[in-house]
């Protein structure tokens, strides 16, 4: 189980080479007007730790129901970039800790 949630890691991370590269990944995959709350949810998340903070505001007010509650708390912190940083970090942090995969890329550190 742990060779494959690194070979994964492995894979995540060639997919996604930086935070931008993310963003523009999962921002494009969505269908206009038809996305699902989680694939939102993530996209906005990604775009805001890319700094297109009008994009995360779009993407995060589209969320309904079952990460409608998610978005709301993140929208708290969108018009103050440290703090959303901040929020999301911790957020990813205790994601990797409950999968066991240790620290923060980098990229999402810093």
């Amino acid at each position: 189980m742990a060779r494959e949630a690194v070979e994964i890691d492995q894979a995540h991370r060639s997919m996604f080479p930086s935070v931008h590269a993310a963003a523009t990944i999962l921002v494009n995959e969505l269908q206009p007007g038809a996305y699902g709350e989680w694939p939102a949810l993530n996209a906005g998340v990604a775009a805001g730790l890319a700094g297109d903070f009008e994009t995360a505001r779009r993407l995060f007010e589209s969320a309904r129901r079952h990460a409608a509650s998610q978005a709301q708390v993140i929208l708290t912190y969108i018009d103050d970039p440290v703090a959303f940083r901040s929020y999301v970090r911790g957020i990813i942090e205790a994601e990797r800790a409950y999968y066991g995969l240790g620290a923060s890329p980098a990229a999402v550190a810093s």
